[in-house]
């Protein structure tokens, strides 16, 4: 299992975030933080499963409906002047 960050497009439903975290859930993963204010509305933290995480990705690519936007894996930001 590995951490990602997951994003939703602006205009997808409450219930729609709530059925994917459920889905990661009930596949043995964690949400570890779920408000990153106005930076990334909607987004949360996740710890996935490999095969839940597979699963999540192609449904971006081949669902129009999936509302998800992108799932990257979770890290740190280095920004130089």
């Amino acid at each position: 299992m590995s951490s990602y960050i997951v994003m939703f497009h602006d205009d997808t439903s409450d219930d729609v975030v709530k059925q994917t975290k459920k889905e990661i859930t009930d596949f043995g993963g964690k949400i570890n933080k779920e408000d990153f204010g106005f930076v990334l509305p909607g987004a949360f933290e996740a710890t996935i499963p490999d095969q839940t995480f597979q699963k999540l990705q192609s449904s971006i690519s081949t669902s129009a409906t999936s509302g998800l936007k992108v799932i990257e894996p979770n890290g740190t930001v280095k920004i130089q002047a």
